[in-house]
C-alpha cells in the first residue's frame, strides 16, 4: 500500500518503532474539536474488550486449540465508503470524512477519533459475523483491537480457518501471514498480547519476568506486579 499523504492540518510524525502516524497541529483547534466531539460520542458506542480477558474467555472453557491472526495495516483498510452503512456513524463523519479519512482510503493513524471508529466498525461491520459462525462451529473467538484469537477444545480444521479468513476478506481486512499461528498449547507455548498461553494457563512471559528481577523497587515495579498478578487472574 502507498505511503498516506499528510491530511490537511496533520503533521507527520515517525515513531521510534518506524510506524508513521498523523497528529493534529497545534493551530488547528476546529479539527480537535471535531475530534474531540466525535470521540464522545462514540464513548456511548463503542466497547473495547479488556486484554485479560480475551485471554480468560478462552481458559475458562478449557480449550487447548488457538489460532492467532494479526490484520495488516487495519486502519488502512477502514474506508468512508466500508463505514457509510453503520446505524451509528456520527454526522460529523459523515459530513467532513477528510477530517478523519486519507483522500485515497483509510482510517487517519494518529488522529484522537480513529480507534473508537475502528473499535465501531468492528463491532457491528466484522464481530458479529465471526461470532455467528464460530458460534455454529463451537469456536471461542475474542479481538482485541486488530488482533484475533480463536480457540476450541478440538483441532480447528482447514475449512472453519478458510471460512473465517473469507470473512476477513470481504469486510476489506488483509491478514498479516507471518504473524498468524495455529497451536495446540498443550504441546506448544503462545504468546498473545504479552501474555504466555500454555497448558491451560496463562503467565508473564519469561522476557517480563526478567525484566520485573531487574527492576528496581519504586512505581515501576509495582506497576508490573500489578500486571503479572492481571495475568495470573485469567487462570480464576
Amino acid at each position: 500500500m502507498k505511503r498516506k499523504k499528510t491530511p490537511p492540518g496533520f503533521v507527520c510524525k515517525t515513531l521510534s518503532s518506524g510506524r508513521i502516524v498523523f497528529a493534529i497541529r497545534r493551530k488547528s483547534l476546529d479539527i480537535y474539536t471535531v475530534h474531540t466531539d466525535v470521540s464522545r460520542e462514540l464513548d456511548r458506542l463503542v466497547k473495547f474488550t479488556n486484554q485479560f480477558n480475551c485471554v480468560k474467555f478462552h481458559l475458562a472453557r478449557s480449550n487447548r486449540y488457538f489460532w492467532k491472526i494479526d490484520l495488516r495495516a487495519a486502519f488502512d483498510h477502514v474506508t468512508f465508503e466500508s463505514m457509510s452503512s453503520l446505524k451509528d456513524l456520527p454526522r460529523e463523519v459523515w459530513y467532513t470524512p477528510s477530517l478523519f479519512f486519507h483522500e485515497n482510503g483509510g482510517l487517519i493513524q494518529g488522529a484522537p477519533a480513529s480507534p473508537k471508529l475502528f473499535q465501531l466498525f468492528c463491532q457491528q461491520g466484522i464481530d458479529p459475523i465471526i461470532q455467528e459462525f464460530c458460534k455454529r462451529n463451537a469456536l471461542t473467538y475474542t479481538r482485541y483491537a486488530d488482533d484475533l484469537l480463536f480457540s476450541c477444545r478440538v483441532p480447528i480444521g482447514k475449512s472453519a480457518r478458510e471460512k473465517i479468513r473469507r470473512i476477513i476478506r470481504e469486510r476489506g481486512f488483509q491478514i498479516n501471514e507471518d504473524k498468524v499461528k495455529l497451536v495446540d498449547t498443550c504441546k506448544e507455548h503462545l504468546v498473545y498480547l504479552g501474555m504466555n498461553i500454555f497448558g491451560g494457563k496463562a503467565s508473564p512471559t519469561e522476557e517480563f519476568i526478567n525484566r520485573l528481577d531487574h527492576t528496581p523497587k519504586g512505581a515501576s515495579q509495582a506497576g508490573m506486579l500489578g500486571w503479572k498478578n492481571s495475568v495470573l487472574a485469567c487462570n480464576r
